[in-house]
């Protein structure tokens, strides 16, 4: 068991940005994003450091990118691969080394993991804290708990997370999270940036290299993209007006979007991943699907208290058209509502912080230095059973 004199930190680890701090903290220290880049040629020189072939991380290798090979450690909130997990290993040592003012070796670090995780990913993330950073002790726990018992206050009720890599439903009763009940699935901001610049192609706008992708990323978050009532309602009739949208280099541009009311909102992707080419259901439906399979007995309760969080969800209009949707595909509920609160971009790092401030944190979960060095990295497989 983790010592109490020692610092408890969070890492909310996400697949676009890693928001880190300490037990307690009302808001992030720093959001950094979960991006590493490498020279794009032997004679580039990243601004700021000596080593011209030394790799960068976070907001530094956002700022040189157009020197740099971006690449992003996790994939729908997971390392894929080695090299994958390796790259993750060098940014949490910069989001440690930069942002966090602890020494690893005398704290106890929380982490959060989405739904339905890798065991792989959690295998490479507690090898890293245990055998690189020498931390007393690391502890998973899942994101929609924490989201739903931290900001939300609430012990029943259905969290919604849409971020980056995924999107993923826990429903919640008593203050339990329903494990059988849980839904995870593969769409979210991630599949708009491809959208999106898909979109952008077709007036003329060609976003290839890795740098360029990361520019459509600030595209959409500029405002250019908004969830639409209207494309629900199927009323074309009226284009979008026009976005005015600034590039680093100063110029600006306009994005038109005007060949449908569907294409001119890439968000519709999320509620209609036909558009996309993805044979899916869109985001009601994982909702409609965790609740259905939970007791009939809640239902009604989960139905009338549905809460969303994550950077995806703060696209105008999220909350409202996710109301209406599952009003069509649930007709018979008598009562559907969504919930939404300003600070919901935060809401597993404000929940997460919460849990280590009180001590709540599970010793089901909690992976002691002790206990890796006498079983390695596959203690994960019987402290993280439950997770998920």
């Amino acid at each position: 068991m983790a010592s109490k004199a020692e610092t408890k930190a969070v890492i909310d680890l996400g697949s676009y940005s890693i928001k880190v701090g300490l037990e307690g903290d009302d808001s992030p220290r720093d959001v950094i994003p979960n991006v590493i880049g490498y020279p794009a040629s032997l004679t580039a020189h990243i601004p700021g450091q000596d080593d011209a072939l030394e790799a960068c991380c976070g907001s530094k290798a956002l700022e040189a990118r157009g020197l740099l090979r971006l690449s992003y450690p996790m994939k729908r909130g997971a390392c894929e691969t080695k090299e994958d997990a390796d790259n993750l290993g060098k940014v949490l040592e910069t989001v440690h080394n930069d942002f966090l003012a602890v020494s690893p070796d005398e704290t106890n670090f929380l982490i959060t993991v989405p739904t339905l995780s890798s065991w792989l990913h959690l295998k490479s993330v507690t090898k890293h804290y245990m055998e690189n950073l020498k931390a007393p002790s690391v502890s998973f726990h899942n994101q929609g708990v924490l989201a739903m018992m931290g900001l939300y206050a609430r012990t029943t009720g259905v969290f919604v997370d849409c971020g980056h890599g995924s999107t993923q439903v826990v429903p919640i009763f008593g203050g339990y999270a329903l494990p059988c009940a849980m839904q995870r699935t593969n769409l979210a901001g991630a599949d708009l940036d491809d959208y999106l610049r898909r979109l952008l192609m077709q007036e003329g706008r060609a976003f290839e290299t890795g740098a360029e992708r990361a520019l459509v990323t600030e595209i959409k978050e500029s405002g250019c993209v908004y969830v639409s009532e209207e494309a629900f309602k199927k009323d074309t009739s009226k284009p979008p007006e026009p976005q005015e949208v600034k590039l680093p280099d100063g110029s600006k541009i306009q994005l038109n979007m005007s060949v449908s009311q569907s294409q001119a909102m890439c968000a519709e992707a999320l509620f209609n991943p036909e558009i996309i080419g993805r044979q899916m259901g869109g985001i009601q439906d994982t909702v409609l699907a965790a609740i259905n399979a939970c007791p009939m007995d809640i239902r009604s309760e989960l139905f009338k208290d549905v809460h969303t969080s994550g950077g995806t969800s703060m696209l105008e209009g999220f909350g409202e058209r996710l109301n209406a949707e599952l009003k069509r595909v649930a007709p018979h509920v008598k009562e559907i509502k969504v919930h939404e609160k300003e600070t919901r971009q935060n809401a597993v790092f404000l929940g997460a912080a919460k849990m280590a401030e009180v001590g709540e944190i599970d010793e089901n979960f909690l992976i002691s230095s002790k206990e890796y060095a006498e079983h390695g990295e596959n203690i994960v497989y019987r402290k993280g059973n439950g997770l998920f």
